[in-house]
């Protein structure tokens, strides 16, 4: 997985869209509660989303980013 797919997916989840709308117009009511929480710790880079220096994962990647976590195991 490289930044360019996680970039695609970004662009076509729903979530990310209702988080970038989210800080572009500062109503936070659409989103989901775990990222009202974390408002402030979100910037987007690129197209994408990061928490402080990690990556928020669009939904669709999220059980491929764990099974690539796990492979060492």
């Amino acid at each position: 997985m490289n930044f360019n797919e996680i970039k695609n997916s970004a662009a076509k989840c729903l979530e990310m869209g209702q988080v970038r709308k989210a800080m572009n117009n500062g109503l936070w009511s659409n989103c989901l509660p775990a990222y009202k929480a974390v408002m402030t710790e979100l910037a987007e880079v690129e197209g994408v989303f990061m928490r402080s220096n990690r990556i928020v994962m669009p939904v669709s990647l999220r059980s491929i980013t764990v099974e690539l976590a796990h492979e060492g195991h």
